[in-house]
């Protein structure tokens, strides 16, 4: 279930931006901005929308929203 909270972060990065949180032009780039969570929010996405998607992209699957057995989870 982490794995599918994380995932549906990405798809409202995309949906919100029109483009991915971690883009580059092969894996060797994209694998480290994932492993630092390294994304640039664009200004215009609300304080709300940074702040859900932040936390569905957490990088330990304890600390994201809804992952079974984080302090908000199900």
């Amino acid at each position: 279930m982490a794995t599918d909270i994380w995932a549906l972060g990405c798809i409202l990065f995309k949906f919100l931006t029109g483009n991915v949180p971690f883009s580059g032009v092969n894996p060797e780039v994209v694998y480290p901005k994932i492993l630092r969570k390294d994304i640039d929010f664009p200004e215009y996405l609300s304080v709300d929308a940074v702040a859900i998607i932040d936390s569905m992209l957490m990088i330990n699957p304890m600390e994201r929203l809804g992952s079974p057995g984080s302090v908000c989870g199900i």
